[in-house]
């Protein structure tokens, strides 16, 4: 049985680029929190935590020895390097540059968060021109096309700008495509008070469904025009039952006509056309094979043209 008091299992996630900082925090963040370190990332919350101790001394000096104190200073030093060494070990090369000189974990994150989470104009412009003109691809799921909404709208309230639902709904809607033009100017006369961003995303993800269920029925009527097979066999005559069992069980050659032994094995040269029609080796039967309807409604059909008979399964 595993021993209830054992550190949790580590999250493995790529470690913070120069590109990935807003989801690795969150990430990190996770972390942190499943190992109850969190705490020690946030400036002032250890401060409380020692003053909170020396208060309960001086209200209770027998419960709280200084022997008792000292121990959870101790205690709390070592959640601060354990905190650190979690950020440190989830950096990559070009990340550690920022933090070589800081050893307090609220140090690192602050410094992590100054250099991803740039607040000058010209990134709050850049920002926001990415987030207006933000279109979704041809091939990309609704999902995600509102992913990157979300993601880009985080960005911005990470950097102090006020992101209404009025601004996710318009970036949302203007990057579609036209074949939604129809829905967009539906949402028109949603009542302002219902017209929230979550209801558009509702919106926007039932009509890509329903564009999905409706997409196969015309995959599958082209599928039925392609779903065809044609096979081509000999179909000369060939001896009965009763006429095999009459020659005593001895099958007769389609090459040359004698019996005991078969095509495979026939040393002749069989020269005479009528006697090859005869035997049966340029006789063929050509049988098509398509679908009509629905599954189970196949129907099959043999047709004679003469020295060729066409075999036709519907």
């Amino acid at each position: 049985m595993a021993d209830s008091t054992s550190e949790p299992r580590a999250i493995t996630f790529p470690p913070l680029n120069d590109d990935n900082y807003h989801y690795w925090t969150l990430r990190m963040e996770a972390e942190l929190v499943r190992r109850g370190l969190y705490g020690h990332v946030i400036r002032g919350w250890l401060d409380d935590g020692v003053e909170w101790m020396e208060a309960m001394k001086e209200e209770d000096p027998q419960g709280w020895s200084a022997r008792l104190v000292q121990w959870e200073r101790k205690r709390m030093a070592k959640k601060r390097l354990d905190a650190r060494a979690e950020i440190i070990a989830r950096l990559s090369d070009s990340q550690l540059d920022h933090v070589l000189m800081l050893k307090d974990p609220v140090d690192i994150w602050e410094a992590l968060q100054k250099v991803h989470v740039s607040r000058g104009l010209a990134s709050r412009l850049s920002l926001r021109r990415e987030f207006l003109k933000l279109a979704k691809k041809d091939d990309e799921a609704m999902s995600g096309f509102i992913g990157r909404v979300r993601k880009l709208a985080y960005q911005l309230k990470a950097i102090g700008v006020d992101v209404t639902d009025e601004d996710m709904i318009l970036a949302a809607t203007v990057g579609l495509g036209e074949s939604w033009n129809g829905l967009v100017m539906t949402l028109d006369s949603t009542p302002a008070g219902e017209l929230t961003f979550e209801y558009v995303v509702g919106r926007l993800l039932n009509e890509e469904s329903k564009r999905r269920s409706e997409a196969p029925v015309k995959g599958a009527a082209a599928k039925e025009k392609k779903d065809t097979l044609a096979l081509e066999g000999r179909s000369g005559a060939t001896q009965t039952k009763e006429a095999y069992l009459a020659k005593g069980g001895v099958r007769a050659c389609w090459q040359c006509g004698e019996e005991g032994h078969i095509k495979a094995f026939c040393k002749a040269e069989c020269t005479d056309k009528g006697k090859q029609e005869e035997n049966g080796r340029d006789a063929r039967a050509l049988i098509a094979y398509g679908r009509a309807g629905g599954a189970g409604t196949d129907v099959s059909k043999l047709v004679d043209l003469g020295e060729r008979q066409v075999g036709v399964l519907y």
